[in-house]
């Protein structure tokens, strides 16, 4: 495994001494390199693995096989492979019951295996999951999920029209970067679902705690809006919008004290990160910035609150597409605001299929030519799997359905559920990027905590990541409770191989 170096090369924007990671030769402030130290070190220990599963189709009718093929990464170094071998992919009912669980073995990133569906499932909605051993210690947030829809060949009872009540709405506010600062303007992204998790569209008001109109607010896309608000000190806002039953209220975050504001704006080929603080105290102090993505830094800076505000603007090309993370510390080195950037290279490979004929009779044979390319045009080798089936008939439950670009760019490193997540990277309009950018403020990024990071702790792994499966087991007589002690075993593997191993004094294997 090859090691990561720090850079330090120095330049002064605007307001910032620039600190880019790139390669070791200059002195670092002692601080801010060790934390890039002590970073680089925490995700080579806990790498992000991520996982997309390929089906054949999002329709299926009981009794039918569903088909998958697996891709696994190790983000911290992905040439070097995955850092597990076994996936575990399970099919869960609409309740999130288990219905069936494929353990699969991981070759060169690939795993691929099926489900033979009873005849007997009712009809609805289910889930396909993904994850490995290893994943279970970050929680079920980062497993991959994908819905399905399965058609009983059983007639369905109509549902009952009882008791059918108004949907709960769930809606969040999120300060950029995290903090809620007095006299300044502040954007608030806004995210609302129902009880499913689905996106909900919205729209309502803001008062104060004398209960005075502030400023009105709407969703805009996928139940989530922004709202631009100054709040005044020692005061509190709530957000009143109406159902068909009654007006809900919902507290915003409280209002800080003192802190800082962070602001990142996307300016096409650079970033704008500012950093703004209302308090007198923390106004000429330092503040430091590291933006990084899948644990590993990209950029770090350091600089100083003159007048309490500074500005500066960063290269995207510093970055690999995908999701970063700014994070800004103050001067004694506690992380203080973070937020989530957007960045794309359109870099990933061009997929080209073309076919022999235009139209084709019934069991004629097909042809299909597939060319994978680089940005330069030239091939690239991978592994790759198709599915073929009638679109007339079979649609896929959402109009922009996930993809292995969108699940690896995007909703791998995003909490909760992302419905449409294709519609993201669909294209370079304005009003998609502005909805993406909503998308970063919404869905917090967690994979590791800065207080691990900063305290060099890491901790110990609950579950391990796997390198094979095991077998175990204990062998004995019907009726009796004598112990097989020392007995022979055989193990005839898929592949042919045959493993011997003999029980221990308990007839344990």
């Amino acid at each position: 495994m090859r090691r990561r170096r720090i850079l330090s090369r120095t330049i002064v924007l605007g307001g910032f001494s620039v600190l880019a990671a790139i390669c070791s030769g200059l002195s670092l402030k002692t601080g801010l390199q060790e934390i890039l130290s002590k970073l680089i070190r925490y995700s080579k220990y806990m790498p992000a693995e991520k996982i997309y599963v390929h089906l054949d189709r999002s329709l299926y009718a009981a009794g039918e096989d569903i088909w998958f093929s697996s891709y696994i990464i190790n983000t911290y170094e992905p040439k070097a492979g995955a850092f597990s071998e076994i996936i575990y992919v399970e099919l869960l009912d609409s309740k999130s019951q288990l219905i069936d669980r494929k353990i699969v073995h991981v070759a060169d990133g690939i795993a691929a295996g099926d489900f033979k569906l009873s005849d007997q499932l009712a009809d609805g909605n289910y889930t396909i999951r993904a994850y490995t051993n290893y994943l279970k210690n970050f929680g079920e947030s980062w497993f991959f999920q994908k819905s399905i829809a399965i058609h009983s060949t059983k007639e369905n009872e109509p549902a009952s029209q009882e008791n059918q009540t108004a949907p709960k709405i769930n809606l969040q506010f999120f300060p950029e970067g995290g903090t809620f600062l007095p006299g300044i303007e502040n954007r608030i992204a806004l995210k609302a679902t129902n009880e499913n998790g689905e996106d909900v569209a919205v729209k309502g008001k803001i008062i104060d705690s004398d209960k005075k109109f502030v400023t009105s607010f709407e969703s805009i896309h996928a139940g989530m809006g922004m709202i631009k608000l100054i709040p005044k000190p020692n005061s509190s806002y709530t957000a009143i919008i109406k159902t068909v039953v009654d007006s809900i209220m919902y507290p915003l975050p409280k209002v800080d004290e003192e802190g800082f504001n962070l602001r990142v704006t996307d300016l096409g080929k650079t970033i704008k990160v500012a950093v703004v603080t209302t308090s007198k105290r923390l106004i000429d102090r330092d503040v430091y910035l590291i933006i990084q993505s899948n644990g590993t830094p990209h950029f770090s800076a350091r600089g100083t609150l003159a007048n309490g505000s500074l500005v500066t603007y960063v290269k995207k090309e510093l970055f690999p597409s995908g999701v970063a993370q700014v994070t800004m510390l103050d001067e004694f080195l506690i992380p203080q605001c973070e937020r989530l950037v957007f960045v794309n290279h359109f870099d990933s490979p061009k997929i080209s299929i073309s076919f022999n004929k235009d139209s084709y009779q019934k069991r004629e044979k097909i042809v299909v030519n597939g060319t994978v390319t680089n940005l330069k045009g030239h091939p690239v080798a991978g592994h790759f799997s198709m599915s073929v089936f009638d679109s007339d008939k079979i649609k896929d439950m959402e109009e922009y359905p996930s993809t292995i670009e969108s699940t690896f760019l995007l909703t791998a490193d995003l909490k909760g559920i992302i419905h449409n997540p294709g519609y993201y990277l669909k294209d370079t309009l304005q009003s998609t990027k502005y909805h993406l950018d909503l998308l970063m403020m919404t869905h917090g990024w967690r994979r590791f905590t800065w207080k691990n990071v900063l305290n060099d702790s890491l901790p110990q792994l609950s579950f391990i990541p796997e390198k094979g499966l095991s077998l175990s087991g204990k062998v004995g007589r019907p009726g009796s409770k004598k112990k097989n002690q020392y007995s022979g075993v055989k193990i005839l593997t898929p592949d042919g191989y045959l493993i011997m191993v003999k029980t221990d004094d308990l007839g344990e294997f």
